[in-house]
């Protein structure tokens, strides 16, 4: 099990050579922390009878190219969640919504500084902050 830290792959020495071992052990920590229900809005569907899988929802996998040093550093709690297979087949939610949930889940803070300080360029940009 896990030891507290926050489920970043650098924080549990993940390297692309063990990726497809590190998704393994978010998947099954990812469940075990937040259930078995699918997390898109609106949907209940158990994944223990329906089957799940781990989408990438803020920063998508198909955005960044495995040849761009640390591309798997995006298989985090931040950025991971939790869809039945319909959902999941069906893209899930709008890459925004899938950014409020990881903010209500952790803070704001937290997140952008996960986005932030990933080694690589993205598509998402987080909305700016009302400051009035």
């Amino acid at each position: 099990m896990r030891s507290g830290l926050p489920l970043v792959p650098k924080l549990y020495g993940a390297e692309e050579e063990n990726v497809t071992i590190w998704r393994r052990f978010l998947r099954r920590e990812l469940v075990h922390d937040r259930g078995p229900k699918c997390e898109r809005a609106g949907c209940q569907n158990d994944t223990k009878k329906v089957g799940f899988h781990i989408h990438e929802g803020i920063v998508k996998k198909n955005e960044i190219s495995e040849s761009v040093p640390n591309w798997w550093e995006i298989f985090s709690e931040y950025n991971c969640f939790i869809l039945c297979v319909s959902c999941h087949m069906n893209k899930g939610l709008p890459r925004s919504e899938f950014y409020e949930m990881a903010v209500e889940r952790y803070s704001e803070g937290t997140v952008n500084e996960w986005l932030e300080s990933l080694p690589f360029k993205h598509v998402f940009q987080p909305p700016e902050e009302d400051n009035g």
